[in-house]
C-alpha cells in the first residue's frame, strides 16, 4: 500500500512539472479583441507607415493554441494598403510567429486573382530564452503562378538568431522590458538576386515586437518600427 502511494505521489508530481513544462510564454497579446500597432520610419525618422494587428480569434485545444490575427497596413496618410490575415500558436511550449508576418500585405495583393502559395518555417520563441542562447531558423517562400505558369519565386530567410540581451524600451505608452534578438537575413529574389541584411527586434512578453531595426549589407540602418498603440 505504501508502496502504491509513493508512486501516485511521483507520478503527479512528474504530471505537474510535465504541464509547468508545456506552458507557453506568449510574445503576443492573447486576448480576443486585443491590438497592437506599429509604425514605421526610414533612417532620418521619417514616418513611412503603419501596421495594425487585431486579435479576432483564439482557439485553444488539448496540444496547440492558435492565436488569428488580421493586419492591416496603412499609408501614412491613413489610407489602408492592404489587409493579410495572419496566424500565431503556441505548441508544446513554444511560440511561433507566422513568416508571412514579415511580408508586406501591400506587395502581396498585387497577386490577386492569380495563385500563391506559401512555405514557411515559423519564427519560434521558446518560453525560456536567456542572453547568448541561439534559436532555430526562419523562412518564408512565396511562389506565384498564373494559368499553371510560374511566375515568381520569392525567399527569405532568417539566421543566426541570438538572444542578445534583456533592455528596457520606452515608448509613448511607458517603458516595456524586452528580449534584444539579433539575426541575419538572406532574401533571394530569384534570377540570382540575393540580398543579405542583419536585424534587431526587441521582444516583450504579451506584448510583441516593440521595436525592430534593419540594417544593410555594410551595416547602415536602413528602417525602423516602434510600437505606438497597444490595446488587450
Amino acid at each position: 500500500m505504501k508502496k502504491s502511494v509513493f508512486s501516485f505521489a511521483i507520478i503527479s508530481m512528474l504530471s505537474v512539472f510535465a504541464l509547468k513544462a508545456q506552458d507557453c510564454v506568449y510574445y503576443f497579446p492573447t486576448n480576443e479583441g486585443a491590438s497592437v500597432e506599429t509604425s514605421s520610419y526610414d533612417s532620418k525618422g521619417t514616418l513611412t507607415g503603419i501596421n495594425v494587428q487585431r486579435i479576432i480569434k483564439k482557439d485553444v485545444t488539448n496540444n496547440e493554441t492558435k492565436i488569428t490575427v488580421t493586419s492591416d497596413s496603412y499609408e501614412t496618410n491613413g489610407v489602408k494598403k492592404a489587409t493579410a490575415t495572419l496566424d500565431y500558436y503556441c505548441r508544446a511550449g513554444v511560440f511561433y510567429i507566422d513568416m508571412k508576418k514579415i511580408l508586406d500585405p501591400a506587395m502581396i495583393s498585387q497577386y490577386q486573382g492569380m495563385d500563391v502559395k506559401f512555405a514557411t518555417t515559423d519564427c519560434s520563441m521558446p518560453g525560456v530564452l536567456v542572453a547568448g542562447q541561439s534559436l532555430p531558423e526562419s523562412s518564408v517562400t512565396m511562389e506565384v503562378s498564373n494559368a499553371g505558369m510560374m511566375m515568381m519565386t520569392f525567399n527569405i530567410r532568417i539566421y543566426n538568431r541570438k538572444v542578445v540581451s534583456v533592455e528596457t524600451i520606452n515608448t509613448n505608452m511607458g517603458p516595456y522590458e524586452c528580449f534584444k534578438i539579433t539575426y541575419d537575413v538572406e532574401t533571394n529574389m530569384g534570377m540570382g538576386m540575393i540580398f543579405k541584411t542583419t536585424g534587431t527586434d526587441w521582444y516583450a512578453k504579451n506584448v510583441g515586437a516593440v521595436k525592430t531595426e534593419s540594417y544593410d549589407s555594410n551595416g547602415k540602418l536602413t528602417n525602423y518600427t516602434l510600437l505606438t498603440k497597444f490595446k488587450n
